[in-house]
């Protein structure tokens, strides 16, 4: 630095060099100098000293100049081999280490691994040893870790240089995991809970499974375990415990275990909600059986399922049914083109609704608003429980859907005002996967923005738990059944623990109390879940009939009424005479004023 002073200097800048010299030499190779800032008219000595400051400087620019051009494109530092541990490496780096005053700093990247996503912001990493002028040792890393470095030359206290990233490079496994899974959500039911977690940061070696321990807070001894099997597929678990007691305080621990034993653990205290009336209430399943309508008891599956509603003909087959459970009514669609609605309490009770469809299926039940949905060829139309006042909401759709399912729960704006229906709508087309669309959205037909939100090609139906907000859909190429959000996103697999799965050529599906029920078109396939060996398996169930359709739950808990989870805020009223208009969270609502 001396020198590149000295060059300017004697290019011509006034100034003393061996003032400025002195400076360097005492604040290793800085530019500093105490410029006095009197008042009173420049003398010689202020002016000797600003020059000298302005050299510096230049010189300065100079040297980092030339030191950017010496050290353009640094080549990234690499792996020696045979170096690795579970806690070191080595690393080989080309670069000029010759400068003199100048420090090389080393800075890492932890890289995600096959159970966590992500990765960290780049950190300089201290624990490092230069045992050669091109060979560096990196100590004090994490076991069965991925990281990238890169070397940063320090040319000034205010310039640096960055080396290229090297390869991910992981260390050894070795240890147990060093930190606790972390649980995401854990939704509880008056007897089950719905865990979701990410695996641990630091997981030291390949995971075998997760420990899920739950335990009354006030006898932790009685604890219900499960061990769900860790996947690489996915850095989102989850898991359903259930057959717990209603309103009852609980704990749950949660841990991973590696070859090398187990982990720590993370801890969360849940509440089970009340029992209501429905948990009481018998569950059946409503169906589509050639040309009749049956209901199953499902506390009873050997009993005779009862009939419904049977076509004289025998030739007028079922195309699509669904129920609003609490007006009792179940809907049916023929291949007559009749859409008939059905009363439960009334044995043969019949009504033709909907007369002018072409080729009505599938259809589903919009409970809160009171409202059908009917897929006809390429339309999905909207109509009143009584068949009046339809509209077409989705129009121009190839193929037809093989599916469609009304969410009242979770639209963009859940309203409760009369002839208004604010939800989502989802269809099925197989070969084209799932779509959505937001019914919120005041369009034509063919303007509203349709959201593709799964691309599975073999799907061709679904299932939904509205409180929860998950989706469920077979995938038939590795034969079990997955999880994901309302928009598709965030896809686990749930049923990894299955003995001898049958998830193939499901036509349709539906969902009750955590188990699930679907029909290949031939058959009706039930779930039982064995709690003393954490395994599903499924069981056939036996109609005198051999075609099925759409498969209901007829229970008050699958079509449920949402309540607030928050209390109201931003409560805003605004008065007349005798009325009140009131605002919530921008929801509005009228009140007669007393």
């Amino acid at each position: 630095m001396v020198g590149y002073l000295e060059g300017v200097r004697n290019g011509g800048l006034p100034g003393r060099s061996e003032e400025c010299e002195l400076a360097l030499t005492r604040d290793e190779g800085r530019c500093v100098i105490s410029v006095w800032q009197g008042r009173e008219q420049i003398n010689p000595r202020q002016l000797q000293v600003q020059r000298c400051l302005i050299g510096c400087n230049i010189a300065m620019d100079i040297y980092i100049e030339d030191v950017r051009n010496s050290m353009n494109n640094i080549q990234p530092p690499v792996l020696v081999a045979g170096t690795k541990t579970n806690v070191s490496v080595i690393l080989q780096w080309t670069g000029a280490k010759t400068l003199q005053n100048i420090t090389y700093l080393l800075q890492r990247n932890y890289i995600s691994g096959d159970y966590v996503s992500g990765s960290t912001e780049w950190q300089y990493h201290e624990a490092v040893q230069w045992i050669a002028d091109d060979k560096l040792r990196v100590e004090r890393l994490h076991p069965y870790a991925t990281y990238r470095f890169r070397i940063v030359v320090a040319v000034t206290a205010t310039y640096t240089v960055v080396s290229g990233e090297s390869l991910p490079i992981a260390t050894q496994p070795y240890g147990a995991p060093t930190t606790a899974p972390v649980i995401t959500s854990a939704t509880t039911s008056a007897t089950s809970v719905h865990l979701k977690w990410r695996a641990p940061l630091f997981i030291n070696a390949p995971l075998l499974y997760y420990k899920v321990v739950v335990a009354p807070a006030n006898d932790l001894y009685n604890q219900r375990v499960r061990e769900v099997v860790a996947t690489r597929s996915t850095a989102v678990m989850s898991e359903v415990v259930t057959l717990l007691t209603p309103q009852t305080l609980y704990v749950v621990y949660l841990t991973a275990v590696n070859l090398f034993g187990e982990g720590p653990a993370t801890e969360q205290v849940i509440q089970t909600q009340r029992k209501s009336k429905a948990d009481g209430e018998t569950p059946y399943l409503v169906l589509g059986a050639e040309s009749s309508v049956l209901k199953q008891d499902l506390n009873d599956v050997f009993a005779q399922a009862k009939t419904l509603y049977r076509d004289d003909s025998r030739v007028n087959t079922v195309t699509g049914v669904a129920v609003h459970v609490k007006k009792r009514l179940v809907f049916a669609s023929f291949a007559d083109a009749s859409v008939r609605v059905l009363n439960v309490d009334k044995h043969g009770s019949s009504k033709v609704i909907c007369g002018n469809l072409k080729r009505p299926t599938a259809l589903s039940v919009d409970w809160l608003h009171n409202r059908i949905y009917i897929c006809d060829e390429s339309e999905i139309v909207q109509c009143h429980l009584d068949g009046t006042r339809c509209t077409t909401v989705v129009s121009d759709l190839d193929p037809k859907p093989d599916t469609i399912l009304v969410d009242p729960c979770n639209g963009m704006f859940l309203t409760w005002e009369r002839d208004v229906s604010f939800s989502y709508l989802f269809w099925v087309q197989q070969g084209h996967g799932v779509h959505r669309v937001d019914l919120a959205e005041f369009k034509l037909p063919r303007e509203r923005a349709i959201q593709r939100i799964l691309t599975l090609d073999l799907v061709s139906s679904i299932a939904i738990d509205y409180l929860r907000y998950r989706m469920f859909f077979p995938n038939e190429s590795s034969n079990t059944m997955m999880s994901s959000a309302l928009d598709g996103t965030d896809i686990i697999d749930i049923r990894h623990n299955t003995q001898n799965p049958d998830f193939i050529n499901v036509k349709s599906l539906t969902y009750h109390q955590g188990l699930f029920y679907w029909s290949s078109g031939e058959k009706v396939v039930m779930e039982e879940y064995d709690a003393s060996q954490s395994l599903y398996h499924h069981n056939e169930m036996f109609f005198s009939e051999r075609a099925f359709v759409a498969l209901n739950v007829w229970h008050n808990a699958s079509q449920p009424t949402p309540v607030p989870i928050m209390a109201p805020r931003k409560l805003q009223v605004l008065f007349t005479s005798d009325t009140a208009q009131g605002e919530v969270r921008g929801r509005t609502g009228f009140m007669k004023s007393k």
